[in-house]
């Protein structure tokens, strides 16, 4: 049986690519080599297999091997098509082992004494389309990314951001409505910056670990606006169930905020409603006097609110029972207060006290008039004690007369 001495002389690997958007074309990858048979090129049919490894010399063998029987060369040369799959060029360095023999022949393959290292194709560095990345320096869109570093751009034509990296900068909406995220996703304690214009900045971040948003370590999510924010829903048309503006004011069902928090709407609960009332927050304290005389003052009905001419009140339906705060406002200015439209409002809470002092302000009046009449009672009974000691005395002298 003849001897052969193979000898590979040349390899050249390239990668399939393309600098315009098209359909992925794979991973199968072209392979040309010139093949030397006792030191002269070889001519003929040959089976050559392919079989990836992940060292240079022994190492484990992480493909293949693959077979491509009946090979043409021509003066040494020839061009195969190798698919180990996308899934074994994971960043690490690649060593593909060669083996030949005779088409035809039933012996084994003669393994070529050295491995070629894959090195990268200049344009597998810069791909137009990938469809798995393990690392990617720049892509102009990512269907599916775990972490992210450094900043991406506006998806709708935008320039982005250049603020600080590993930062998610300025998602455009046309590409977040298209696309969706799976699974957990990391932000790695950084910004998912949602718009970005000079100075104004809307994001959601983490804080904690050391950081801190408005001086609070919370540890858990803040989401956060240039002058404000709003949580809705969509379902049957768009809705602000929840929004806050630049003063930290927050409204619950309110479209324009005029005080800390703002409800439209019935707010039920199982605790107490308390105020902050320690005396060493006070200063001026002072006894409220003619409590009795504002409570004569006021005036209590029964009314039914205007919801069709103030429809985004959502104002409940039936019969209320309340106070005018013009009327009151008379009285108690204290109580009533006006939003930025002018519309009034009563506190209805800061009677109470007005009414304890009230109810007070009677006992005690009360007191004085028992007192008063506790004491004519008793000058009653002396009244008539004497009445009827002077009745006896006149009886005895009429009965005495002869």
């Amino acid at each position: 049986m003849k001897s052969h001495k193979f000898i590979l002389t040349v390899a050249i690997l390239s990668l399939f690519s393309t600098l315009v958007m098209a359909p992925p074309l794979g991973t199968a990858f072209t392979y040309q080599g010139r093949l030397a048979d006792g030191g002269a090129p070889a001519n003929g049919s040959y089976d050559l297999t392919f079989t990836l490894y992940d060292d240079a010399s022994g190492g484990t063998a992480v493909a293949g091997p693959l077979t491509n029987s009946l090979t043409s060369l021509s003066n040494g040369l020839f061009t195969v098509t190798l698919d180990f799959g996308g899934d074994v060029f994971d960043s690490n360095a690649r060593w593909l082992g060669i083996g030949v023999r005779t088409n035809g022949s039933a012996g084994d393959f003669t393994l070529l004494s050295l491995r070629q290292k894959i090195s990268a194709s200049p344009y597998a560095i810069y791909a137009s389309a990938a469809g798995t990345a393990g690392v990617a320096a720049s892509a102009s869109t990512a269907t599916s990314a775990t972490n992210v570093s450094g900043t991406v751009a506006v998806a709708n034509g935008g320039t982005g951001s250049t603020t600080a990296s590993a930062a998610l900068n300025a998602l455009g909406g046309a590409s977040l409505a298209a696309n969706s995220f799976t699974g957990i996703q990391s932000l790695n304690d950084n910004a998912l910056q949602l718009r970005s214009s000079g100075v104004t900045l809307h994001a959601l971040r983490y804080c904690g670990s050391g950081s801190s948003f408005a001086a609070l370590a919370i540890d858990g999510p803040v989401l956060f606006g240039n002058s404000g924010g709003i949580l809705g829903t969509v379902n049957g048309g768009q809705r602000s169930v929840l929004n806050w503006n630049s003063s930290g004011q927050v409204g619950i069902g309110f479209p324009i905020v005029s005080y800390t928090l703002q409800v439209n709407g019935q707010v039920a609960g199982v605790g107490n409603y308390v105020n902050v009332s320690d005396v060493r927050f006070k200063k001026d304290v002072a006894t409220l006097e003619g409590a009795l005389d504002k409570v004569m003052r006021l005036r209590a009905v029964t009314f039914d609110w205007r919801r069709e001419a103030f429809p985004d009140l959502r104002f409940d339906q039936g019969r209320q029972i309340g106070f005018i705060a013009q009327e009151i406002r008379d009285v108690l200015p204290e109580v009533v207060s006006a939003d930025n439209k002018g519309f009034l409002s009563v506190a209805y809470s800061e009677v109470v006290p007005v009414l304890a002092e009230a109810l007070k302000d009677q006992q005690h009046a009360i007191c004085l008039r028992d007192a008063e009449i506790a004491a004519l009672k008793e000058k009653t009974a002396k009244l008539e004690s004497r009445l009827e000691a002077l009745e006896a005395s006149m009886q005895q002298q009429f009965r005495d007369k002869p």
